[in-house]
């Protein structure tokens, strides 16, 4: 199948090579097996850096990436999140990408737009610039005016982009699984399932509904904030491959001197620009991903408005959690808790060093102890911290990396704006906020009914479980490896999880047999109430609240 795949795309992989070589990456090819993929004359393409790379090497690569265009730019930037797998510097380069390529002429923008909504500009608005206001790989965008006289941006899609991109997804993907076949650092990494989910990432960004959703459902978070400003999706004329959202006018938030022309406060326009961004990261789960400065706006009106809603990032509200930890747990420089709160996050090997981990940690924590945390700066921290999880081989998920990216270029941005801003000044707040609401009544109380609801499930299915069991024992399909280095970790988390569920049964038996004798009226009475039962109910909400108390302190009873 590999074999097929790689002849059925051999123009583009010999493409792949050819610029590969060009910019003195040949190496690479070599370590990926597909040198004979080239002509002869093009197969060595080493140079004095293959064996120790340094910034050199890494700005080839960056414009290496920038030639092959499209989405292998893609492939660039979403890789420019995750320095918990790449080098610092590698990072950096990949930071610099540029998608700008020459634009389409009207007459392909035209056929486009006459494909997916059976009219030409000329009849479907009353006025349509012909040249773009900006162009990338993906798309163009030009600015044209309703019959209603609503000022828009309509966004094209490339012709034939799309078909050009899966080619490059399945060489992409062959690659990847090269690389787990020769290299263990890729198979501890799963470079694959990588690939996998920056495919998923790319081909959702060009389907433009779904950018179409994505803005509606930011307008709607942000429906009771004034100060930000999402722009309206005109879905008459929108489709898979042309999207119409309303015109933003105003400065891009780089534009320093356009912005102090006006009667706008920096101070409060970086600290409203944190806030919007805090929010979307760890209240609504849901964020803007691309949040450079080209796609932020200052209005006149001192609004922030946001373009360009075809990246976004996705958090679920326990990895929140996990994140608010994190941050808290930075701030406070302890130690314990910041290994507590990685290794929640990520996943470790079974034989991390806790107690190297731990030296490593401090001696990085080391440089902010007695700093006020005005001068704590995102970028170093956020770096120190990934690189653990590089040397340690912790895999981080790839929706936390891009909401650290996303916190780190909103420091920057900030920073550029007011040179007194600090993101952990303005994020406090919202990560105190979560650490509150998990602990509020509600909350532990939702918590305790999951819990117990569980523990009903888990003991409706043990005897058929149990049962299969047995039958595997004595089929003999039931084998066991036994490694004597690693047992104490999960004896100590089986102790755990049996602890636990002897706790919930017990605390569900209570009140269940509470339950009993309040129905049955058992005496003694009180106002025509068992006192017994509301004991029963009493002591099993107080066993309840202590269990969930110890499982929130890192699930120990």
């Amino acid at each position: 199948m590999q074999f097929e795949a790689i002849s059925r795309h051999t123009k583009r992989y010999r493409q792949v090579g050819i610029v590969a070589t060009h910019h003195q990456l040949g190496y690479l090819l070599d370590q990926a097996g597909l040198a004979r993929l080239l002509p002869r004359k093009w197969r060595r393409g080493g140079n004095a850096e293959a064996e120790f790379p340094g910034r050199n090497t890494w700005r080839r690569v960056r414009l290496a990436l920038e030639e092959l265009g499209g989405t292998f730019i893609k492939l660039g930037q979403i890789l420019s999140t995750r320095r918990d797998l790449l080098p610092d510097d590698l990072v950096d380069e990949l930071e610099k990408l540029q998608d700008e390529v020459p634009s389409l002429p009207y007459s392909e923008v035209r056929q486009v737009i006459e494909a997916e909504m059976g009219a030409d500009p000329e009849e479907l608005f009353a006025t349509f610039e012909h040249n773009p206001v900006a162009a990338a790989s993906i798309a163009q965008v030009h600015f044209a005016t309703l019959r209603t006289g609503d000022q828009v941006a309509v966004k094209v899609q490339r012709p034939h982009i799309a078909d050009a991109m899966e080619t490059d997804f399945e060489i992409l993907l062959n690659l990847a699984r090269l690389l787990e076949r020769s290299t263990s650092w890729a198979r501890q990494q799963g470079v694959v399932d990588i690939v996998r989910q920056i495919m998923e990432a790319t081909r959702e960004e060009m389907d433009f509904t779904l950018e179409g959703h994505n803005a509606d459902r930011f307008r709607n978070n942000f429906a009771d904030e004034p100060g930000v400003h999402i722009p309206k999706i005109y879905w008459e004329y929108t489709t898979k491959r042309v999207l119409t959202m309303e015109r933003i006018t105003g400065a891009k938030l780089n534009d320093l001197i356009t912005i102090d022309s006006k009667p706008i406060d920096r101070k409060e326009i970086a600290r409203l620009g944190a806030k919007l961004y805090l929010k979307q990261v760890l209240e609504d789960g849901f964020f803007h991903a691309d949040p450079h400065a080209g796609n932020i706006f200052i209005e006149d009106n001192g609004r922030i408005a946001l373009v360009d809603f075809g990246a976004v990032g996705r958090i679920d509200e326990d990895l929140r959690e996990q994140i608010a930890d994190l941050f808290l747990a930075i701030v406070r420089r302890d130690i314990k808790a910041i290994i507590d709160a990685l290794l929640t996050i990520g996943i470790a090997p079974n034989d991390v060093d806790r107690t190297a981990m731990a030296r490593d940690i401090s001696r990085t924590v080391s440089k902010y102890y007695g700093l006020p945390i005005q001068q704590l700066r995102a970028a170093e921290i956020v770096s120190k911290q990934m690189a653990l999880a590089r040397k340690y081989s912790i895999r981080i998920p790839a929706d936390f990396t891009l909401a650290t990216k996303t916190v780190v270029i909103l420091d920057g941005i900030g920073r550029s704006i007011d040179p007194t801003f600090n993101i952990f000044e303005v994020a406090q707040p919202f990560a105190r906020e979560m650490i509150r609401r998990r602990f509020s009544p509600a909350r532990l109380f939702v918590d305790m009914l999951n819990d117990v609801q569980g523990a009903h499930r888990l003991l409706r299915s043990a005897p058929q479980d149990i049962a299969s069991l047995l039958d595997s024992l004595q089929s003999g399909r039931l084998t066991v490896k036994f490694e004597p280095s690693r047992i104490d970790r999960p004896v100590s988390d089986l102790h755990q999880m049996i602890n636990r569920l002897s706790f919930s049964i017990v605390v569900a038996a209570i009140i269940v047999g509470s339950s009993l004798i309040v129905q049955t009226g058992v005496g003694p009475l009180f106002h025509g109430w068992s006192v017994l039962g509301i004991l029963g109910y009493v002591t099993a909400s107080l066993l309840g609240f202590y269990l969930l108390v110890s499982m929130l302190r890192h699930g120990r009873l």
